[in-house]
């Protein structure tokens, strides 16, 4: 159990409850944003389906010629015109009742059936699309949301509590998706270093995306030229995307980190527009919802105490303020002889 705790405390980057960074006695206030965020993300749901429908529908001319994925193996069974407006007309409609219905289960699965569908038909042309990775795995998690049983119009401690731990994990699943990127970036980054290539610690590392990117379009980037032309810029940027990355699990178990990564996650997707022309808009959207907005924030933060949350170099910095206090003043010896 000692051991258990202990990792938690690391995890967490605290040792008592009151550093927690969560202040429970707005335990309600927290409840109640979370339920008006998760609201505003099935209207968001509405304009990806809304989005991805008026994309299919300009390509019901060539489904014939696509090979659908199991999600909608049933198409190829079926008139194309027929198949894709019904499923595009049911699709909508469920993304409405999904708004209006947010606590209902059955509605929630709906949203999720619907957004499957049509990202798969979206993906079965011979080219997977990850802009839809995130929010479909989000819709997924908030189909475990609690369903409140009660009679008296009042919602019970218990059920505030897993519905809060369910919008944690859809905040831990989105900290997953830039974790496994970050880690195979460092993975792939060292064998890169082993081999004496360029890699994702190089100077040159950004730079030479950048200009690969650029051969593979054929096209210049808003900003690309200058950190082309001006290598060094970019490494920090790149080291430093990196380390969000890699420990944005971390981050999402430490609440006075979600707005401060958030909002670094959605300059690193604007930055990777500008300079490579790589645009994850709804990741930016659900950064803003999950993190940025996040009911388990505190309102304030002192530097002091977001530098010692921070992974890696937070710990560092809090085992060398326990030495300096172990130690204790420096006394001086008295010479010998004198009074």
């Amino acid at each position: 159990m000692k051991r258990l705790k202990r990792l938690r405390q690391t995890i967490q980057g605290h040792s008592r409850l009151d550093e927690a960074g969560f202040d429970f006695r707005s335990y309600g206030h927290a409840f109640e944003q979370a339920r008006l965020l998760v609201r505003v993300f099935y209207l968001f749901i509405i304009y990806v389906l809304a989005s991805k429908s008026a994309v299919l529908w300009d390509q019901v001319q060539v489904i014939p010629y696509a090979d659908p994925l199991w999600p909608v193996f049933w198409i190829r069974f079926f008139e194309p015109h027929t198949a894709i407006g019904t499923l595009i007309v049911v699709s909508l409609v469920i993304g409405v009742v999904g708004f209006l219905f947010p606590n209902k289960r059955l509605a929630r699965i709906l949203v999720f059936v619907a957004y499957l569908s049509l990202a798969a038909l979206s993906n079965s042309f011979g080219k997977i699309f990850h802009l839809d990775h995130m929010p479909l795995a989000v819709s997924f998690i908030f189909i475990l949301l609690p369903t409140a049983q009660t009679t008296t119009g009042r919602l019970s401690i218990t059920y505030k509590h897993s519905y809060l731990m369910v919008f944690w994990a859809a905040q831990l699943t989105l900290g997953l998706f830039y974790t496994l990127s970050g880690f195979w970036k460092i993975s792939v980054g060292i064998n890169q270093l082993l081999a004496g290539q360029i890699n994702t610690f190089h100077p040159y590392a950004l730079a030479t995306l950048i200009a690969m990117r650029e051969l593979q379009t054929q096209e210049h980037t808003i900003l690309g030229w200058l950190i082309v032309n001006q290598p060094v810029i970019g490494w920090p940027m790149h080291l430093g995307a990196v380390y969000m990355e890699f420990f944005a699990i971390i981050a999402v178990c430490r609440p006075k980190l979600h707005q401060v990564w958030g909002i670094a996650f959605m300059a690193f997707h604007l930055g990777t527009w500008l300079f490579m022309e790589i645009l994850f808009i709804n990741n930016i959207f659900l950064l803003g919802l999950l993190l940025v907005l996040s009911p388990f924030a505190p309102k304030k933060i002192k530097i002091t105490t977001f530098i010692k949350q921070l992974p890696l170099l937070g710990g560092i910095l809090r085992i060398q303020s326990s030495l300096s206090l172990n130690q204790g003043p420096i006394k001086a010896n008295r010479p010998q002889g004198l009074p």
